[in-house]
């Protein structure tokens, strides 16, 4: 989890870079591990030791695990970029309410997971979720950022805003 947060912030701060590319392959492919799907059964690999921790942790990492069995359909309300951008929403719901940033030992979770939570409560998670996603030019991204310059523009000083207030 600390990598997904650690790509996450990347993309927010590298948004048109040749980097941009690695990092936007990790945050996508990070929640489908140990997610399986066979037709229309979806199954999720949880290892036992992270059900008996059930610390913040553990329900975040299961709630990445319930972004990546999000099923992706090629058009419709369930296409790649609003999976994603559910996905976001949910991993960073589930971070709030579970106090993810105050877990012990994780320095990532501390210093990442109060930006993302801040944004959400902004409503820009969809317009960072287009924007880290496309590089990947998936369907409905192109048309979203130039039909919704503002909200671009909105993200755009909402970081410069939230970096040069924590400095």
């Amino acid at each position: 989890m600390p990598a997904l947060l650690a790509y996450l912030r990347f993309l927010s701060l590298e948004i048109r870079t040749l980097r941009v590319l690695e990092a936007a392959l990790a945050v996508r492919a990070i929640p489908k591990q140990g997610v399986k799907q066979e037709g229309k059964n979806i199954t999720i690999a949880i290892s036992p030791d992270r059900i008996a921790r059930q610390d913040a942790l553990s329900r975040a990492e299961f709630a990445i695990s319930m972004w990546g069995a999000m099923p992706v359909e090629s058009s419709g309300p369930d296409t790649e970029i609003k999976v994603f951008a559910r996905g976001l929403d949910l991993f960073f719901a589930t971070a709030e309410s579970a106090n993810l940033q105050d877990s012990p030992g994780c320095v990532t979770c501390k210093r990442i997971v109060p930006f993302f939570v801040a944004m959400r409560k902004d409503g820009l998670l969809t317009p960072f979720a287009c924007l880290a996603m496309a590089s990947f030019k998936l369907d409905g991204v192109e048309e979203w950022l130039s039909s919704n310059k503002m909200q671009f523009d909105a993200l755009a000083r909402w970081i410069a805003t939230y970096d040069q207030q924590k400095k």
